[in-house]
């Protein structure tokens, strides 16, 4: 198996650095990836989805990476990260390196740090970059969580990588974070 899973990683790792959209079991579901800083790969993928953006994540490997992406962090968003015990996708403020077409209201994205137990963590580690994440049913509402669900049209433009590491998957809450010390939860 790991030998398998190595290779599913490199595999992953090359197309999406290449711009290609890949489909990978998250914590939330199967998700349709791409790399969220190049506007090739956006570009593809928000056309796979009509160029809706209801449901997405911008997942990255751990706390120091996603200070990465914002100009300032907001002083609870890590304590929740880590007291989170399942998905949790947080709509930070003061993004900067993400496409411009994944950034909400000029300065916010939803992101998610994925569980170790899960194959998207090794990824996002081996792949250092962020990657945006959108459900292949186009909703968190209903995420597939079988590789049957998925369309044929979509499996015709993308790679699915088939490595399940861990099958509870589960919608992700949603909280929304201000610099001031706001807290709007949109979904729990």
């Amino acid at each position: 198996m790991q030998n398998l899973e190595f290779e599913r990683i490199a595999e992953a790792t090359q197309k999406l650095r290449d711009g290609e959209i890949c489909i990978v079991q998250t914590d939330c579901g199967y998700e349709a990836l791409a790399d969220a800083t190049s506007a090739k790969a956006v570009e593809k993928l928000l056309s796979i989805f009509n160029g809706s953006l209801a449901s997405y994540a911008i997942l990255v490997a751990n706390i120091d990476y996603l200070s990465r992406y914002l100009r300032e962090f907001p002083e609870i968003a890590e304590e929740l990260f880590v007291a989170a015990a399942s998905p949790l996708n947080l709509i930070l403020p003061t993004v900067s390196g993400i496409n411009p077409a994944l950034v909400i209201e000029t300065d916010k994205a939803p992101f998610r740090i994925p569980t170790e137990d899960f194959f998207i963590a090794k990824l996002l580690k081996k792949i250092n970059r962020p990657l945006v994440a959108i459900p292949v049913s186009g909703s968190y509402d209903k995420p597939f969580t079988n590789k049957e669900h998925v369309s044929s049209s979509l499996l015709a433009n993308t790679l699915l990588i088939d490595i399940t590491l861990n099958a509870n998957t589960k919608a992700p809450s949603v909280i929304q974070l201000g610099l001031g010390g706001e807290i709007k939860i949109i979904r729990n």
